[in-house]
């Protein structure tokens, strides 16, 4: 099988991929990730999926056969709220969102370089 390129730091995303059996390369890329408040939710989860691989896919000089890019945020009272910045943050979280009712949106793309097709789902 080929080896997937998983446009993802996340050690989550890597465990998931070794559980399939899958083998895949780590290639992380640095976006903004702008959270815009105006856009539907599922839509700015499926937005910053596409983002990641299309930025992934500029930096290659190679061919590339399969990628997957994900993003993975909290949609709270009307708000989206990313990654905490440090564990402070992450406890302050965990209190404000404990017994309230939140969606946990993942935007995930995946390329297939023979036919360079992209899909891209949200859950």
């Amino acid at each position: 099988m080929e080896t997937i390129h998983l446009i993802s730091g996340s050690p989550r995303r890597q465990v998931l991929l070794r559980q399939l059996g899958l083998p895949f390369e780590v290639n992380p890329v640095d976006t903004e990730e702008f959270m815009d408040p105006a856009m539907d939710p599922e839509d700015l989860a499926k937005s910053i999926a596409e983002e990641k691989l299309q930025a992934f896919l500029e930096s290659k000089s190679k061919n590339v056969k399969w990628a997957v890019a994900a993003d993975t945020f909290i949609h709270f009272n009307g708000k989206t709220i990313g990654k905490p910045l440090c564990r402070d943050d992450a406890l302050n979280e965990l209190i404000q969102f404990s017994d309230k009712t939140h969606q946990v949106l993942t935007g995930i793309t995946l390329y297939c370089g023979e036919s360079e097709t992209i899909i891209t789902e949200v859950d």
